[in-house]
C-alpha cells in the first residue's frame, strides 16, 4: 500500500514560516513585558534595601510611609523583614488606590446601574 505524499507550495511554506515567526515574536514581547515589571519592582526593592542583604527591614521601609502602614499585612512569615515576593505583593496592591473621598468603587465592587 502506498502512502500519499503531501506537497506544500513554496508560497504556503513561506506563509507558515511568517506565521510561526510572528507567534515567536509575540511570545518574546510578552515575556519582555513581564520581565520589565519585575525589573521595576526589583529597582524599587533595591532602593529600599540599603544594606543589600536581600531583605527590607522595618527601618529601611521607613522611607516609604505606605509600606510601613501596611507592614503586618505583607510580612507573611512574620520575620520582621520583607523579601522580594512580599514586597512585590505590596507593589501590586499599590497599583490601584482610589482617592479617599471618591465615589470610585474599590477592586471587586459591584457595578452600579
Amino acid at each position: 500500500m502506498k502512502t500519499p505524499c503531501t506537497f506544500i507550495s513554496k508560497k504556503t511554506s513561506t506563509n507558515i514560516s511568517i506565521a510561526i515567526s510572528a507567534t515567536i515574536a509575540a511570545a518574546i514581547m510578552a515575556s519582555s513585558a513581564v520581565l520589565a515589571g519585575q525589573t521595576s519592582d526589583n529597582a524599587a526593592f533595591k532602593q529600599l534595601d540599603k544594606n543589600s542583604d536581600g531583605y527590607i527591614s522595618i527601618e529601611e521601609a521607613a522611607a516609604n510611609a505606605a509600606l510601613v502602614k501596611s507592614w503586618k499585612k505583607f510580612d507573611k512569615d512574620i520575620n520582621e523583614k520583607l523579601e522580594m515576593s512580599e514586597f512585590s505583593a505590596f507593589e501590586e496592591e499599590q497599583t490601584f488606590v482610589p482617592p479617599e473621598n471618591s465615589d470610585a468603587p474599590g477592586i471587586g465592587a459591584e457595578p452600579h446601574n
